[in-house]
């Protein structure tokens, strides 16, 4: 497996194992958040699926939760509600007003 770096995260990496003093193993990208504790539990089958499905889309948009939150509401939904999914994503739901009669 090979792994590229930038200049900069290189000379990171490398300092980081001169501090260390012995070994060349180095631990990457693998914080305590519940999304990576989820990602540990599951088959390589699985976890392949849903790098596919991530990796997929020609355009993804990362929006911070006020801004969501907003474009719900300038939808015309009410009772919009936002959740943190697993230290990682945003879950959004809202509902759509019923039309009154006239």
């Amino acid at each position: 497996m090979a792994v590229t770096l930038t200049e900069k995260a290189a000379t990171h990496v490398q300092n980081f194992l001169a501090k260390r003093g012995k070994g060349v193993a180095l631990r990457l990208g693998v914080q305590r958040i519940e999304y990576f504790r989820l990602l540990r539990r599951l088959s390589f089958r699985n976890m392949r699926s849903i790098v596919f499905d991530q990796m997929l889309p020609k355009i993804a948009n990362y929006w911070p939760r006020d801004h969501v939150a907003r474009l719900l509401r300038e939808a015309g939904l009410e009772d919009v509600r936002l959740a943190w999914v697993n230290q990682m994503s945003w879950s959004a739901i809202g509902t759509k007003p019923m039309e009154r009669s006239a």
